[in-house]
């Protein structure tokens, strides 16, 4: 039997984020505030303020006052990327 899951708004918008950031639309320094992405992705504010709290977690975002600033993924954040996935892959 096929299980169905459903994947939540926030989910959604989280996903989108980390993506974007990844391809570089949203640039290291750059300031995100919850009306510019809601406006951006025709979204309520709820969905995208836990997705933005989700990207802060895993220190993708930093936030301030003046919204959420990406941190990004560097070079170091890449090669520990690829040796994790070189020894789970090789397993």
């Amino acid at each position: 039997m096929l299980e169905h899951k459903t994947i939540s708004l926030a989910d959604q918008v989280f996903d989108r984020l980390e993506a974007d950031m990844l391809i570089g639309k949203y640039k290291r320094g750059e300031i995100l505030t919850e009306l510019k992405i809601s406006d951006n992705l025709g979204v309520s504010r709820t969905p995208v303020r836990e997705a933005l709290h989700r990207l802060a977690v895993e220190h993708i975002i930093e936030e301030t006052a003046r919204g959420c600033v990406v941190v990004g993924i560097n070079e170091d954040d890449l090669r520990d990327i690829y040796e994790i996935r070189c020894v789970v892959e090789g397993m």
